[in-house]
């Protein structure tokens, strides 16, 4: 959040700081506004052409000790402080060469590039390949199983109790393995 996004709430008709809190998102990082509500709150103050008592104060949320800065930094402080997670299919992943992106703690395969492909010619490839098939996305850390293609259907009559073959396109449904 700048200076200018403070500006511009006042601008927009936010009054209470709570508001302008809210518009910004000023004070809602990991610190929960204790290195930036104070100067978020002078700059409203001053824009507002009152004196910061008038303005007031938000609600501090817990921590209510002051936080240093090596908590806040994250992943550059090394895996121990933010841990990554793996689901339980990520050792076939890696051994098929995947390329892993970060979903919050997950390490979640990306794509599956072959020999000389970038990304783009990974997804392709591995679009086509679904379209003419079937294929299979590990939304594990969600809780959920993607399966697409014209056979996804009888794959899945396949893996689950329950049947699939009416299920149309666009639609869910949870299953009993």
């Amino acid at each position: 959040v700048t200076a200018k996004d403070i500006r511009q709430a006042v601008h927009e008709g936010m009054r209470s700081i709570e508001h302008v809190k809210r518009f910004t998102t000023n004070g809602m990082a990991t610190d929960q506004g204790k290195t930036s509500n104070m100067h978020g709150l002078a700059i409203a103050a001053e824009t507002l052409g009152k004196p910061i008592p008038q303005v007031g104060l938000t609600t501090f949320r817990a921590p209510y000790t002051p936080v240093t800065f090596g908590s806040i930094v994250g992943h550059a402080r090394g895996p121990l402080l933010d841990p990554t997670r793996k689901t339980a299919i990520h050792p076939w992943a890696e051994r098929q060469g995947a390329v892993f992106e970060d979903v919050g703690q997950w390490k979640r395969a990306w794509y599956f590039p072959k020999s000389g492909e970038d990304m783009h010619a990974a997804v392709d490839r591995e679009c086509v390949t679904v379209r003419k098939t079937a294929g299979l996305f590990d939304a594990s850390t969600l809780g959920k199983i993607e399966v697409v293609g014209p056979d996804a259907a009888k794959f899945m009559e396949l893996l689950y109790t329950n049947p699939w073959e009416k299920l149309e396109p666009g639609r869910c449904r949870y299953g009993i393995m």
